[in-house]
């Protein structure tokens, strides 16, 4: 998606036409809540949970600056620049990937009060 996304943002360029992507990590809401408690990915809590407003910002900032991609928060683009340049990391780093994930996780659900089923 990320290479059909450059190619339109490099061909409408011509025409005056903007094409933006925006890429938020974990964004607060009732979905991630049920996802933390109920067994989604942990790889969700690795970095920063998002506010709807947050994502609103950069959906702004795209609008605004025509970049071809906006990362929500920007820390999320490193690990996306690395692992498209060494997608064979991936399976090696994973179990130390859901180990910070978990733990953000927990944080995440300390944070919210949520109660451990």
């Amino acid at each position: 998606m990320r290479g059909f996304l450059a190619g339109f943002h490099q061909e409408m360029a011509a025409h005056g036409v903007k094409v933006s992507g925006v890429y938020p990590a974990a964004v607060d809401t009732p979905m991630l809540h049920h996802e933390a408690l109920h067994g989604g990915s942990v790889l969700n809590f690795i970095d920063k949970v998002m506010t709807p407003e947050d994502v609103a910002a950069a959906t702004l900032k795209a609008i605004d600056s025509g970049k071809l991609e906006i990362y929500v928060p920007w820390s999320a683009s490193i690990l996306a620049r690395f692992f498209g340049a060494f997608p064979w990391m991936i399976r090696p780093l994973l179990p130390t990937m859901e180990k910070i994930g978990e733990k953000g996780r927990l944080k995440f659900i300390a944070r919210k009060g949520f109660s451990v089923e």
